[in-house]
């Protein structure tokens, strides 16, 4: 993923904008549109890959080593690479 363009201050309202190469405010709007949905797309993924390994059944779980207390971690993991 290409680094994002460095953010601008708003001089009227002290806002954060996220600029674009030509500076263009509907550019920098667009881009924390595609950030916000970019994070919840993320957000969704890692939730529906809890729901899934805490609704393995426990011998599946067990057999591959995984126990349901680290779901989060492995979603973690899994989504964030973190």
């Amino acid at each position: 993923m290409a680094a994002l363009p460095p953010l601008r201050v708003d001089s009227a309202n002290e806002t954060p904008i996220l600029m674009g190469e030509a500076d263009d405010p509907k550019e920098g709007t667009m881009l924390n549109r595609k950030r916000i949905a970019r994070a919840l797309s993320d957000w969704r993924r890692y939730r529906r890959t809890v729901a899934e390994i805490e609704a393995m059944p426990l011998d599946v779980a067990l057999d591959l080593d995984i126990w349901r207390e680290d779901a989060r971690r492995i979603a973690r993991r899994a989504v964030y690479g973190a």
